[in-house]
């Protein structure tokens, strides 16, 4: 195979759906039945950059929550 930007896509394309597939339905383990929590930020990934924005938050007085 010819390793071009389109075969690489497609790899990773059917890659990630065999992934997804095979775990589209897992739940976790202790998982509350409701989840009633309210937070003033809401941070998408805990790379560097999420950590660092959690913590700024955190000290101005804000109640992050990161999502990885």
């Amino acid at each position: 195979m010819k390793l071009t930007r389109r075969n690489i896509l497609k790899t990773s394309v059917f890659s990630g759906a065999a992934i997804l597939s095979g775990t589209s339905h897992a739940t976790p383990v202790n998982a509350p039945a409701r989840w009633d929590a309210t937070y003033d930020v809401v941070i998408i990934g805990a790379g560097g950059g999420g950590m660092m924005a959690a913590h700024y938050a955190a000290e101005k007085g804000l109640k992050p929550v990161v999502l990885e």
